[in-house]
């Protein structure tokens, strides 16, 4: 389900979650403080192949908290997709089940079948749609958002020095706004 750079990205995890389990906190305990996600990918979302790539991964990763459907497929029933899903949570082989680049409509449509938890988009001062698509306004969930600097290649030199301006007036990097400007919506991580 994966391309070998894909599987590569995996095994890179895997050694530092590795190392991450090998320290101790302050009082001496060992503890898990990373949260890791992993995506199923589209042309991968028939039932079989859902549970078949959610195992590759474990055996990579050893862990997974959020399996994310990554694109939906029209191709492939949802019902079907969540079905492997639901199994995967409820045999604790994963903790929550996120949808990637959905919409509201698809969202509902998965949920007929079982609780999506996360959902990722792309967000950042150039692709905002989820403002008006109503990914927003599904406040039960957590979004996950990518891409934050995407703008930084594309942006006119008017608009970067407005986004400097801004920045030094708050005392902060334009980077630092814009993680702040994402994450003013209640919920909401950014990778």
């Amino acid at each position: 389900n994966y391309t070998d750079h894909d599987h590569l990205i995996e095994e890179d995890i895997c050694q530092a979650l590795q190392k991450n389990e090998e320290s101790k906190d302050s009082l001496g305990a060992h503890s898990r403080r990373v949260f890791v996600a992993s995506k199923v990918m589209p042309e991968h979302l028939h039932y079989e192949d859902v549970i078949i790539a959610c195992e590759r991964s474990l055996k990579r990763l050893g862990y997974l908290d959020v399996y994310f459907i990554h694109w939906p497929n029209p191709e492939i029933p949802i019902e079907e997709t969540m079905m492997a899903m639901n199994k995967l949570k409820k045999e604790r082989k994963i903790r929550y089940i996120g949808y990637s680049n959905c919409t509201v409509e698809q969202v509902k449509e998965a949920e007929q079948y079982g609780q999506i938890d996360f959902l990722q988009w792309e967000y950042h001062l150039l692709e905002r749609s989820i403002e008006t698509n109503g990914i927003l306004g599904l406040q039960d969930k957590v979004l996950v958002t990518y891409s934050p600097f995407y703008h930084h290649r594309h942006i006119s030199q008017t608009r970067r020095a407005l986004l400097q301006g801004l920045a030094e007036k708050n005392h902060m990097t334009e980077y630092q706004l814009v993680l702040y400007w994402i994450l003013r919506h209640p919920n909401t991580l950014v990778i």
